[in-house]
């Protein structure tokens, strides 16, 4: 079953017209008749039938994700069926009986970092491309700008206290050290933008990470909240695509909020050390370090970190340390049962059954013993 919010997202996917025909046009100017393509993280199928209407001999799309199964019926009702092979699978899991000339994606999240991309689909390059190969998109840039927005600052934090009368100071550290997602005015920027990060499809390094140090002279007066985040990309020779603030219909920026705002004008500078990592788990960790100068004088520095801005206790921290020796809870024995009875080949009602009968306080009933038993056994089982 697939989840309405997936749904959702992918039909705004759809129905950003700049997006998808920057994307068509990117495909028909790459795939050449007879390639054979490899499009990870199809969603939909879309650029997997851009890629049949281009020439394709054969396209193997992969997602691990239920919307696969709507990819086929699109595929099947444009008739491009038995050219298609759909594989239910994690890229890292998949295996291709032949290599690929063109490798196509849409896993560009709106500051670069975010679906890893770069260790995904250098993973395909290494494993799948053919010498002389192509990839979809090309090049993909992060870009940085000061930032100068009430509004933004103020979704990035709390209420102030006279609001409603209440202190709280106690989450205030929690969200200054948490980027948000936003929609920042173009007439916000400082400054122009400048890149941090750099990806290369056919020749970067297999890691979503980078570390940058950026300087800035503001071009005005005005009030330093924070900094705006973005991403440029050449999706194939000729056709770029990009969300500069305030951004579009498939991707928003990301604002990364200062401790505290400052006044400033262009006889000073502002420094960013900027860090970016997405780990495999498709978490991103953010580093934003700033000190703003006036000549030699250091005027404000502050630290920040998406770390810094996650709720940790000792329970967290405990799980976190090496040495922690876990325990099946109540959820991990119920699905040890279901795992073992999927073992024996039963039913997902007789599964539902056996665990009924072994946690009879668990279940008010027979459907909700069944919903148990079919969530976990769509999880781990084929």
């Amino acid at each position: 079953m697939i989840d309405p919010q997936v749904l959702s997202f992918h039909l705004m996917l759809l129905n950003d017209a700049v997006r998808m025909r920057a994307y068509r046009d990117a495909v028909f100017n790459t795939v050449r008749h007879d390639d054979v393509v490899l499009d990870v993280g199809t969603g939909s199928g879309i650029l997997a039938m851009f890629a049949c209407q281009a020439g394709a001999q054969r396209v193997y799309a992969v997602d691990r994700g239920d919307i696969i199964t709507r990819a086929q019926e699109l595929a099947k009702a444009n008739n491009f069926a038995d050219k298609i092979v759909f594989l239910k699978q994690n890229i890292k899991q998949i295996k291709l009986a032949e290599q690929v000339d063109v490798i196509t994606s849409e896993l560009i999240a709106k500051s670069v970092l975010g679906q890893n991309m770069a260790e995904l689909i250098g993973l395909c390059r290494d494993n799948f491309l053919k010498p002389g190969g192509k990839i979809l998109p090309d090049q993909v840039k992060l870009h940085i700008a000061p930032v100068e927005n009430e509004r933004n600052y103020r979704e990035a934090r709390p209420p102030d206290a006279q609001a409603y009368q209440l202190d709280f100071s106690a989450i205030e550290q929690l969200s200054i050290n948490k980027p948000i997602s936003t929609r920042i005015p173009a007439e916000s920027l400082l400054a122009d933008g400048q890149t941090a990060y750099s990806y290369e499809a056919l020749t970067s390094a297999n890691s979503d990470s980078f570390d940058a140090t950026l300087t800035f002279t503001p071009q005005r007066r005005g009030t330093l909240h924070g900094f705006g985040g973005w991403f440029s990309t050449v999706l194939s020779e000729g056709i770029e695509l990009n969300n500069r603030p305030p951004g579009m219909l498939s991707w928003d920026n990301l604002f990364f909020p200062l401790a505290a705002a400052i006044e400033v004008n262009p006889e000073m500078s502002i420094e960013l050390r900027f860090r970016g990592r997405c780990d495999s788990e498709v978490q991103e960790f953010w580093m934003w370090n700033t000190t703003i100068r006036k000549g030699e004088e250091t005027v404000a520095r502050h630290r920040q970190s998406s770390f810094a801005g996650r709720i940790v206790t000792a329970e967290t921290l405990r799980r976190a340390n090496d040495t922690w020796t876990p325990t099946p809870n109540l959820n991990g024995r119920i699905a040890q049962v279901v795992l073992e009875c999927m073992r024996q080949n039963m039913s997902v009602r007789e599964i539902a059954d056996q665990i009924s009968s072994q946690f009879p306080e668990q279940f008010r009933s027979s459907d909700e013993a069944i919903a148990q038993a079919r969530k976990i056994a769509e999880q781990f089982g084929d």
